[in-house]
């Protein structure tokens, strides 16, 4: 089974993504921030990250580019949530 973490700020979201996932067999985490991602993941080892960019204590970017120097998430994928739509706040990379 796959073990997602979900990060993000609103419970709401939260709570959608994990009923969406559950119904496909997944296995799910969950952090209200990137504080919390950062320290749940490489315990966790997680498969996947879906990570909010607009977050309290650190965004979403940061928690990316703090994540990929931890040994154990360096591989992991991360699928960025946003309610921003303008290009310039899409990142590759």
């Amino acid at each position: 089974m796959k073990r997602v973490l979900i990060v993000d700020d609103s419970g709401n979201h939260r709570n959608q993504l994990t009923i969406i996932l559950k119904k496909h067999g997944y296995e799910l985490i969950e952090a209200e921030n990137g504080e919390q991602a950062i320290e749940i993941a490489p315990k966790m080892h997680v498969d996947f990250i879906l990570l909010d960019v607009i977050m309290p204590v650190i965004d979403g970017y940061q928690t990316c580019e703090i994540r990929k120097y931890q040994e154990p998430t360096q591989a992991v994928l991360i699928n960025f949530l946003s309610a921003k739509n303008e290009i310039s706040h899409r990142t590759f990379g």
